[in-house]
């Protein structure tokens, strides 16, 4: 992964601790970086949903996390451990069978958590 594709995955995992922190009943999606940035799949169907107005604030977040240099910790899980630690979690739980059931060995060793600011996320290392 090139250097500006590292920190846009990197982004994206810090937007999504962000709203987690502040929107704790949302359900992550996929938040990969793409050509021009990044962007992060939320659900709020299930709790309060972010208003346009409510972008500021999150952006202040996740300059405070950039800000304070916060590390990057990689944990691999086995599926049955990422399935529990994911178990609130449907759609990591739909990837991580996806991942399963692929006939890539490779991917199933795939499974990763990227843990900053204490909200734990699956990354996919490539």
């Amino acid at each position: 992964m090139a250097n500006i594709e590292q920190i846009r995955h990197s982004l994206a995992h810090i937007l999504a601790a962000v709203v987690k922190k502040q929107y704790p009943r949302a359900k992550l999606g996929i938040g990969p970086a793409i050509e021009n940035g990044f962007y992060y799949d939320f659900d709020f169907s299930d709790g309060e949903v972010p208003a346009p107005d409510d972008l500021a604030r999150l952006e202040k977040g996740m300059f405070s996390i950039v800000n304070k240099k916060v590390a990057f910790a990689q944990e691999t899980l086995s599926p049955a451990e990422a399935k529990n630690y994911f178990k609130d979690e449907p759609y990591k739980l739909e990837l991580i069978d996806e991942l399963e059931d692929s006939s890539f060995e490779s991917e199933k060793s795939r499974i990763g958590m990227p843990d900053e600011t204490d909200c734990g996320m699956m990354c996919r290392r490539v």
